[in-house]
């Protein structure tokens, strides 16, 4: 009966038992998205989306942010989930899921489409759909879902944009079961692009948005008697990785502990498994005033996982790949002190220099970081020089992360940053101030028109 417990918390979550961290980690999280989104919109992926779904006749229910087109809110979130999840550049939860990136398309074309939705109600809205993504990844095992191949966030996407739309929508508790059991059914996405690189993997985010906003609509008007989805003894969602073993994730201390204070705000643009890489090399590259042309050979500390996500070779093969790619990752770190979405650019993607240099680097399996993994993304890198000098560096957790978070500051900057070109620096300080203040907002109206 798991399925129907958390069907049951989502159907009767109120905005007044939701701890203020939760609210303000929602806020923080819509903020970033939006960010992401406008940032992503100019790439080509996010244009064919675009293109497809503009090009379909429709309802003109929801807004496709920042371009002055509507459409269906079952579409919709295709683009839009695309849009953040375009450069890698959106929040990341520990298990293995990006809340930002599906439930918060969902969660906003269902309320235009709805209309007279209140800003208590949407944020009450999101924290259910990612809570729900999270503890059906943690029920499911991460772990176990990448090792076989698929990708947590976009397998397990579409419950969280599910659950998110299925509250706006005031679904019941059985109706809510059924949208579980419908997205249950219309789950999927692999992990084969980080081998050739394929834009699909952005598609595939969108997709998981799209899929669960479909789940709840189908669920508000036909009864479909789906009880099990999750959790049947033959199919359930949540045991067809490990057999059930982690099935207690989905429902432990529901209500006491969200799922949604865990994020991390990603600093760089790459899979979140690599942004201690990335900080680890930086540090490691800036503090002992490292010169990469010196460098004998880099060794460093993975996960069987992140081996397996993310050690593969290194191949010119596009921004994917590039930013999926630890050893490109590490050693554009070391070179620049940095990684923004300029280093997912053939100038640097090509570059003689980093592609001479990745040969150095090698990786072996850390017990430590594998235990922990991917409860925390940590790493450790070490520098043998051609005069036999040593230097280490090593991240316990990233920046940007629950234990070490950015400031609000910080997040605006980023915001402005990304928004930089799309929108006008008074409209996006606008958005921010309206986000901030969500909870006093009797229609969400005010703010879905300004992102149009």
């Amino acid at each position: 009966m798991q399925t129907q417990k958390l069907a049951k918390f989502i159907s009767e979550l109120r905005y007044d038992t939701i701890p203020d961290a939760c609210i303000k980690s929602v806020k923080r999280s819509l903020i970033d998205s939006l960010g992401c989104a406008a940032s992503g919109a100019s790439a080509p992926w996010s244009k064919a989306v675009f293109n497809l779904v503009k090009n379909m006749a429709g309802k003109e229910e929801a807004s496709i942010w920042f371009t002055g087109v509507s459409g269906p809110a079952s579409m919709v979130p295709l683009v839009t989930s695309t849009m953040i999840h375009s450069y890698w550049f959106d929040d990341i939860h520990g298990a293995k899921v990006h809340p930002g990136a599906v439930v918060m398309p969902a969660v906003l074309a269902t309320s235009e489409a709805i209309g007279g939705i209140s800003g208590k109600q949407m944020l009450t809205a999101m924290v259910a759909g990612a809570e729900c993504l999270a503890r059906v990844s943690k029920a499911a095992d991460p772990v176990k879902v990448r090792l076989q191949g698929l990708q947590p966030s976009t397998v397990c996407g579409s419950f969280g944009a599910a659950a998110g739309a299925a509250k706006i929508l005031s679904l019941n508790i059985q109706q809510v079961s059924d949208t579980l059991g419908l997205a249950s059914g219309f789950a999927a996405g692999n992990y084969a692009f980080s081998i050739d690189g394929s834009a699909v993997e952005m598609v595939q985010m969108g997709s998981a948005a799209q899929r669960g906003v479909m789940a709840a609509l189908l669920a508000r008007k036909e009864s479909w008697n789906s009880n099990y989805g999750l959790d049947a003894q033959d199919g359930g969602f949540c045991r067809l990785f490990n057999g059930g073993e982690t099935l207690s994730n989905l429902t432990d201390n529901l209500g006491v502990v969200f799922e949604m204070q865990n994020l991390t705000m990603k600093t760089f643009p790459v899979c979140g498994s690599l942004l201690s890489y990335v900080e680890a090399a930086i540090n490691l590259a800036r503090e002992n005033n490292i010169d990469p042309k010196n460098v004998r050979k880099v060794k460093v500390g993975v996960a069987k996982v992140v081996e397996l996500q993310c050690g593969h070779p290194y191949r010119q093969l596009g921004i994917l790949h590039a930013e999926d790619n630890l050893r490109y990752c590490v050693a554009v770190a070391m070179f620049s002190h940095g990684f923004t979405i300029n280093h997912l650019q053939p100038k640097w993607m090509n570059n003689k220099d980093i592609i001479d240099f990745i040969p150095r680097i090698e990786t072996y399996l850390d017990p430590e970081i594998d235990a922990s993994y991917p409860a925390k993304f940590s790493a450790r890198i070490e520098a043998e020089m051609k005069d036999g000098s040593i230097y280490s560096s090593y991240v316990d957790t990233p920046t940007g992360s629950k234990d070490r978070p950015l400031s609000d500051e910080q997040l605006v900057k980023k915001f402005m940053e990304q928004v930089d070109g799309v929108v006008e620096s008074e409209k996006a300080k606008e958005i921010v101030c309206l986000i901030n203040n969500l909870e006093n907002m009797s229609d969400v109206t005010v703010l879905t028109k300004l992102l149009a």
